[in-house]
């Protein structure tokens, strides 16, 4: 069994909640020595 851990994926929208959980993520991370990986995405309609 890997002892290796895969990346923590936090989506972000820049509100408080967002920030909230990066904040969580970010412990998490620091625990399990696992990368952040953040995701934004803009919806734009051409």
């Amino acid at each position: 069994m890997s002892s290796e851990n895969g990346p923590i994926l936090v989506p972000l929208d820049f509100s408080s909640q967002s920030f909230i959980a990066l904040s969580q993520s970010y412990n998490l991370a620091r625990l399990t020595n696992s990368p952040l990986r953040l995701l934004h995405v803009i919806d734009q309609d051409f």
